[in-house]
């Protein structure tokens, strides 16, 4: 899972993301697609 988030940030494909709603949305999804865990979510609660 580290290597795809570096890989992202690496990549700056996060860069863009200002919404951190969405940002949290976008780790969740390329957490649960490495690991094939439904379960792991990252949520933003201000």
């Amino acid at each position: 899972m580290e290597k795809r988030i570096k890989s992202r940030m690496d990549n700056k494909e996060y860069d863009n993301i200002t919404d951190p709603i969405k940002f949290a949305e976008e780790l969740t999804a390329d957490l649960q697609s490495v690991s094939k865990d439904k379960h792991i979510q990252v949520r933003f609660d201000p």
